[in-house]
């Protein structure tokens, strides 16, 4: 059986059919996973996680126009390559605008383009995996919303499927009263939040792994807050450096890993240091809101508020028994699509309360585990 290898993902988005072929060559030759699109939204999305992205004087006003108007920052990054067909001329304005480090003309200047995206490449073993982990962030429009039980499902759901070899279930919120508690592992032993040094030293996400609990079902690693009657213990106000060492760890682990980041409804106001770090780090940011009008208002807001820090969320719509809102008259209001609704589940509440997440979980609850899932970026490897 062959070793299963993961790879960095490089981005293009061109629309000149002129230079695509070229530069479609010119990625191969990078041996980098190719993700060919000229979809703002797509880019966007996947531009946090990518090693690089090429794009052109078309795409590059698309990516511009889109972002204005929907309010999103492009991140000002490293890796943004733009390319105009020669002769020329390169339009810079449009380079800058996209935040590109350089411009070529191509064809002719294709083994410059090749050696900037070769000094751009991490070596094997360092940075990030080659197994190109990834990480989900979950927030609420509102407390109350649903997080940390659709955080579990992902997790569970994730672990069913069986395309990692590590499922990690990261719990952000400092006021909850635990997500061991809804996986049943409040009596497991295993270090929690507070047991993490605050220091600088790196975190080897494997011995991490070894060190939390795990469900002993289908084996969800969870790191969550302890439990404790002493004011300000096992706050994570001031763990963010902490938090962005243990998601560092996720994405360099040797293993394949999917983090799962069950965040605080305030993640997303821009004086929350957190907002950075998860619009650094996660690949997909999932907004769950109940359909009720003022869930919805608060909605807005939210969203507004993470777009400001460059993250696109997807909105899962929850029912709950009043539920007073549909589909389209949510999307109406958040000016966004939803990508996935959850019905009521009208007996989960109580089992969760009794028995923990159940095992096998409920069809609406899965359902929409398994659409956000497949928002992940994908992930290369060499068949078996």
């Amino acid at each position: 059986m062959k070793a299963t290898h993961y790879l960095p993902l490089l981005l293009i988005a061109i629309s000149d059919p002129v230079i695509h072929p070229e530069v479609s060559h010119i990625a191969a030759a990078t041996g980098c996973e190719l993700c060919d699109s000229t979809d703002p939204a797509e880019i966007l999305r996947l531009l946090p996680r990518a090693e690089a992205l090429i794009i052109d004087t078309a795409c590059a006003h698309d990516l511009h126009e889109y972002a204005q108007h929907n309010e999103i920052a492009i991140p000002s990054r490293e890796r943004i390559f733009h390319v105009t067909a020669e002769p020329g001329p390169i339009d810079y304005r449009s380079a800058l605008r996209c935040h590109a480090e350089e411009a070529f003309l191509v064809p002719s200047q294709a083994p410059e383009l090749l050696a900037a995206l070769g000094k751009h490449r991490m070596p094997h073993g360092q940075g990030r995996s080659a197994h190109q982990n990834r990480c989900i962030a979950i927030s609420g429009a509102v407390g109350g919303s649903g997080v940390s039980t659709l955080s579990a499902a992902l997790a569970r759901t994730a672990a069913a499927e069986g395309q990692y070899q590590c499922i990690g279930l990261l719990d952000l919120v400092e006021s909850s009263g635990g997500l061991d508690l809804l996986l049943g592992l409040e009596n497991t032993p295993g270090i929690r939040w507070p047991d993490l040094s605050l220091g600088e030293g790196h975190i080897d996400y494997e011995a991490l792994d070894q060190a939390i609990p795990h469900t002993s079902y289908d084996q969800i690693g969870v790191l969550s807050q302890a439990r404790s009657s002493v004011a300000g213990a096992g706050s994570l106000t001031d763990a963010v450096p902490t938090i962005r060492r243990v998601i560092h760890s996720i994405h360099e682990a040797a293993t394949s890993v999917l983090g799962v980041l069950d965040c605080p409804t305030i993640f997303g106001q821009p004086e929350n240091n957190l907002a950075q770090l998860i619009s650094e780090e996660a690949d997909l940011v999932v907004l769950v809101v109940p359909a009720e009008i003022r869930a919805v208002a608060a909605a807005a807001g939210r969203s507004a508020e993470l777009k400001s820090a460059g993250i696109s969320p997807l909105i899962v719509l929850r029912h709950r028994s009043w539920s007073g809102l549909g589909v389209k008259e949510v999307e109406d209001i958040l000016q966004e699509e939803v990508l996935v609704e959850i019905s009521h589940i009208h007996r989960l509440p109580k089992t969760t309360e009794l028995q923990g997440l159940p095992q096998v979980l409920p069809r609406p609850l899965l359902h929409a585990s398994r659409a956000v899932l497949h928002q992940l970026p994908p992930r290369a490897r060499e068949a078996a």
